[in-house]
């Protein structure tokens, strides 16, 4: 017990209690903000930086009783304060100019449209889908001031795809399979009573593929992620044999239109939002 208790004081103690607290605090703070807003990985390395030297100064301290300056860490304080305000409009900015470009699948619930209340109540809820169904791809785009789309990617087994088919079925316009006619002029007007308002089904999707050899390190400081047609490879996947349903369209001033698309062998279901207000 006197052990811990000397080993707590050392940590905490001075020179630098204060700033290996603060450091944890800030590195728990940055930890938690991360799984909402994916923070730049430099805020983590500077809070690091402040931790490894103010424990290297505590060493110094109590076991060679040598007082080392501490201007290296009041420098790497000064660092973040400058950093995150610029990180934080720099991330603002490039989310405005060139959209999110993300695979990060493990938060493809976040851009599930939970507040879209013009939805079925059941379909405002991301559990609805099935845990059987694996998010193996995620892409948000910003296409105007207004405008935003998502695109995600499932897959599963056959079973699971077509149980789930069936509870999309119940809230939705009737099912089109996907064909090249499809996209010719006029065709919308005459299929399915126009269930594709301003032509929004492509003839493609989008989805996002790991490249480990290209990860880069300086787009991780800046954005906390990696980013699409570096990292992440953009692939097109053809929706030809695809069937499509569409889960909700409203007309008017503010649109919002959600499709899912199911692959012909039932083992891919692809949900794509075009929407202007949440």
């Amino acid at each position: 017990m006197n052990r811990f208790i000397k080993l707590l004081q050392m940590l905490i103690g001075p020179p630098c209690g204060k700033h290996i607290i603060l450091s944890i605090v800030f590195f728990a703070f940055f930890l938690w903000g991360n799984v909402y807003v994916q923070l730049p990985g430099l805020w983590f390395v500077i809070v690091g930086v402040i931790l490894v030297l103010s424990i290297r100064i505590q060493f110094y301290y109590y076991f060679y009783h040598l007082t080392l300056p501490k201007k290296h860490i009041l420098y790497a304080w000064c660092t973040l304060v400058v950093a995150v305000p610029l990180l934080l409009m720099s991330m603002f900015i490039y989310e405005i100019l060139f959209g999110s470009e993300v695979n990060d699948v493990s938060r493809w619930k976040q851009r599930w449209p939970v507040n879209a209340t013009v939805l079925p109540d059941h379909f405002r809820d991301p559990d609805i889908v099935p845990k059987g169904l694996h998010p193996i791809s995620s892409r948000g785009t910003i296409e105007s001031f207004y405008d935003f789309t998502t695109t995600i990617v499932f897959e599963g087994n056959p079973e699971v795809v077509k149980e789930f088919e069936k509870t999309v079925a119940e809230s939705s316009a009737p099912g089109v399979v996907i064909t090249p006619e499809l996209f010719k002029e006029g065709t919308y007007k005459s299929v399915a009573d126009s269930i594709f308002p301003k032509g929004d089904i492509q003839s493609t999707y989008d989805l996002l593929i790991e490249d480990y050899t290209k990860w880069n390190l300086f787009v991780w400081l800046l954005y906390g992620r990696q980013l699409a047609g570096g990292y992440y490879q953009l692939e097109r996947v053809p929706t030809y044999g695809y069937t499509v349903y569409v889960l909700h369209r409203e007309s008017g001033i503010d649109p919002y239109v959600i499709y899912f698309l199911f692959s012909p062998d039932r083992t891919r279901v692809v949900f794509y939002d075009f929407i202007v207000t949440h």
